[in-house]
C-alpha cells in the first residue's frame, strides 16, 4: 500500500556496538598473571571488561596472550578476566564478574580527581624527582 512503512527490527546485536557503555580513563593500575606483574594505564572500563595499555620500558611486548586470565587491579578495585585481544602494548580483557553501577561511579570520581591534580605528568614528575633525590 502507499505510504505505508514496514519496519524491520534491529538485529540483537551488531558487531560494532558494546553492549555496555564504556568510561574512558587515563588512572593507573597493574595487570596481574601468574608469570609477573605489569604495570598499566587503564584505558576504558566498562561493566563487562576494560581495555589497558601496558607501560614498560623494555623493548619486548609484554607476555600477553588470548584467553589469558589475568588480575586487573586499579584504585581500590580488582576483577579477574580474561584476555579477549591484543595488540603491542595495548589489550583488551572481558570480566568473569561485572564492575558495578557504584564501582563505575568511583572510577569516574577516581578519573576526574586524577586528571585534576596533573595525571601521568604529575607521577613522572614525582618520579624523576624520587630517583635523582634517591628517596622512595
Amino acid at each position: 500500500m502507499p505510504g505505508m512503512v514496514i519496519a524491520t527490527p534491529l538485529p540483537p546485536e551488531t558487531p560494532h556496538r558494546r553492549r555496555h557503555p564504556r568510561l574512558r580513563t587515563q588512572l593507573p593500575g597493574r595487570i596481574e598473571t601468574v608469570a609477573e606483574v605489569l604495570s598499566i594505564n587503564l584505558l576504558d572500563i566498562s561493566a563487562s571488561g576494560a581495555r589497558f595499555e601496558v607501560v614498560t620500558f623494555s623493548h619486548r611486548p609484554p607476555p600477553l596472550t588470548a584467553k589469558q586470565t589475568v588480575l586487573l587491579r586499579w584504585a581500590d578495585f580488582e576483577k579477574i578476566g580474561q584476555l579477549v585481544w591484543n595488540a603491542r602494548r595495548t589489550a583488551g580483557l572481558c570480566f568473569t564478574s561485572r564492575v558495578s553501577p557504584e564501582e563505575l561511579l568511583a572510577t569516574r570520581l577516581m578519573h576526574d580527581e586524577f586528571v585534576r591534580n596533573g595525571g601521568h605528568e604529575r607521577e613522572a614528575r614525582e618520579s624523576a624527582r624520587t630517583w635523582v633525590t634517591g628517596h622512595g
